[in-house]
């Protein structure tokens, strides 16, 4: 099996992050990753935007939480 398939095959999801930040290097190779992703007719309409304060994360996901619950309520 050559490189690509076997880290498809490989990936997993995770729920479970450490709490220390990534390092700015590390970052940038996610950034890099996500530039290099396919894209639609190759448009590459990429916007990134890095949180890295702890509490917006976390309003971000509640109120994300809260839209889903009342979509699926409806």
């Amino acid at each position: 099996m050559n490189e690509i398939m076997r880290c498809i095959r490989s990936r997993r999801n995770c729920r479970n992050f450490k709490p220390n930040p990534l390092r700015e290097e590390e970052l940038q190779q996610v950034i890099e990753a996500g530039l290099w992703a396919p894209s639609g007719n190759n448009k590459q309409p990429w916007y990134f935007t890095v949180i890295r304060n702890k509490r917006t994360v976390e309003k971000i996901n509640n109120d994300a939480k809260k839209k889903a619950v009342n979509y699926y309520n409806q």
